[in-house]
Formats: C-alpha cells, structure tokens, sequence
C-alpha cells in the first residue's frame, strides 16, 4: 500500500497541462513601409495574424490553468490500474464489497490549488519543527497521507452512456453532483467550515454531507482519492492540520482545505 502511495505521489501529477492550444499557419513575406524614409520598401517575413494568434493562445492557457478539470483514464493505463489496486486493498479484510469500478477521472488541479497545498505543507513542517515533535513523516513531507473523501456523482462524468466526446470534461454546475461542487468549491463548503473535512483510509466509507444524497436518479458512489497533508500524530491524535474523531479511528478530520489536494475520482457502476 506505501509503495502504491508513493506511486501517487511522484508519478501522477494532480495538475493541468496545456497542449496544443493553436498550430500556427505558414511564414509568408509582407512589404512594411520604412518610417526611416519616405520611399524606401522593406521586406519582413512574419507569421500572418500571429500576434492575434499568440494573445488566443495565452487568454485560452490562463483559462484553463485557472480551472479545475477531469480527464479519464482509459482500461489499460498503469495509473488507472494502480488507483483502482490501491481501492481494492483500502477495504477492511471480512469486508464485502460488491461495487465495480466504472471509471477513473484524473483531477486537473489548477496551479493555484497546486502552491497552496505545498505552502500548507511547509507550514506544517514549520510548526511540527517549532514545537519540537519527533515524529519523521511530519518535519519531512507534512505527514502526507493517501485518503479517500466518499461522496456521490451525478453528472456525465458518471456514466459511459453520457459521456461526452472530449476526454477532458469540465466540471458540471449541477446541485446535486457533490464531486463537481466538492472540486469546484475547493472543498471550502458551509458544512466542511463547520464539521471539518471528513477524509478515510477506507473507500467505502460515506462522508456524512453526501449521505442524504446517496440515492436517487442518476446517482451513483463515488470516491476522491486525496493527497492529505495531516500533520504531527502524537498521543493518538493528528496534530496541526487534523484530528481522529474517537468513533471512527480509521477516519481522519481535516481543519484546512488547502491540507487536501484531489487527484482522482473514481466512480462506481
């Protein structure tokens, strides 16, 4: 499970990437009047509209930078088949599960959700050092943890039938899809502010704030696979960033949205 973890961590980066956003047309050669002297003629080889071209390209960049997007993983792709070995060994030996995988979204993050992760991290690395803990994983990495966030989807990113015809989607303004809300708001919500951030080791667990909506029309299960800054553990509890509620010790609380980066989001058939 560490090393999978760790697979996460370095190989599968949670950011957005811009490729080929314009393909620019053909050189060609345009004669310029010279300020320098009234009559001479000068000859300049440019890129027709290329200024206009370049300006696009930087605005449609910016935008999608911006943004926080999803992209699937086909059947086959070595990331995919770790998240989805990674769901698997998270369930409780004795456990059941009958939930099949149905995809695997990729999660853009924008490179603003990016810095204040790794800011929030260096702070917690900060405070851990001021108050002279000695637990390891937190003056070096934050005590970064692989947590899932179980919530329910119900946009068409949820279903094969649908899909749309881009592999890269934007996320949906639909009420009652949680993951776009959960993505969109940066998990800043009414009821994260108040309850914290209720993340698990265990993907079948259901945050509190998506079991009203569990069920219903084009509903489905769905987990958000969590990259989770959690901070010193000491005396049984985490430190800094969050805290083990007594009746769950497999669950962990998070105080702070930018303790929490998504990655993926894996959705149930």
């Amino acid at each position: 499970m560490l090393s999978m973890c760790v697979s996460v961590k370095e190989n599968m980066k949670c950011g957005s990437r811009l490729t080929d956003v314009a393909v620019a047309p053909p050189l060609q050669t345009v004669h310029v009047k010279d300020k320098r002297t009234d009559d001479s003629i000068i000859s300049k080889t440019m890129v027709p509209g290329s200024r206009l071209v370049l300006d696009q390209a930087r605005s449609i960049s910016h935008f999608m930078d911006e943004q926080t997007r999803l992209s699937e993983l086909s059947h086959g792709d070595p990331s995919r088949s770790i998240i989805e070995r990674i769901i698997t060994v998270s369930i409780p030996k004795g456990t059941k599960s009958n939930k099949k995988i149905s995809r695997v979204l990729r999660v853009m993050n924008p490179s603003e959700i990016l810095n204040r992760f790794e800011k929030h991290r260096e702070m917690v690395k900060q405070m851990a050092y001021l108050q002279c803990r000695s637990h390891p994983r937190n003056l070096v990495d934050g005590n970064e943890l692989l947590l899932f966030y179980g919530t329910t989807i119900s946009c068409c990113c949820s279903s094969k039938k649908r899909r749309t015809t881009e592999s890269v989607a934007d996320l949906c303004n639909e009420p009652n899809c949680r993951v776009c809300r959960v993505l969109r708001l940066k998990f800043d919500m009414k009821y994260t502010r108040n309850n914290g951030i209720r993340l698990s080791k265990n993907s079948e667990v259901l945050s509190e704030s998506a079991m009203e909506s569990s069920d219903g029309k084009g509903v489905k299960r769905a987990v958000i696979v969590c990259r989770t800054i959690a901070g010193a553990k000491h005396g049984g509890s985490y430190l800094v960033s969050s805290t083990t509620p007594n009746d769950s010790p497999e669950d962990i609380i998070v105080h702070h949205p930018d303790a929490v980066l998504p990655c993926f989001v894996v959705v149930f058939g």
